[in-house]
């Protein structure tokens, strides 16, 4: 007990005491990028398959095919955007 009262041992334990805190701070932010990370992966997963789905129903042919073509560019368009503004605040967080 009498060791403890020693200033190299003191800071010695505070020292790996904010080491930890740090540690823990970054693994907190570390999940909460995978978490964003994969919502983001979703957000875009969506339209992109939405897409894919248009263009391939529009490959089919048929009297609907038009319709499909111009619902893929809506999908697109959307699916631009989303990708603008992620950028957009992917940028103004760094």
């Amino acid at each position: 007990m009498a060791q403890s009262n020693r200033p190299e041992l003191r800071a010695d334990l505070g020292l790996r005491r904010l080491l930890q805190e740090k540690l823990a701070r970054r693994w907190v932010w570390e999940a909460g990028s995978a978490a964003k990370a994969n919502e983001l992966a979703h957000e875009i997963n969506n339209p992109l398959q939405s897409l894919t789905n248009m263009v391939f129903l529009a490959q089919q042919g048929g009297e609907d095919a038009g319709l499909y073509l111009r619902e893929a560019c809506s999908q697109l368009t959307a699916l631009s955007e989303l990708v603008r503004k992620l950028l957009g605040e992917t940028a103004s967080t760094q």
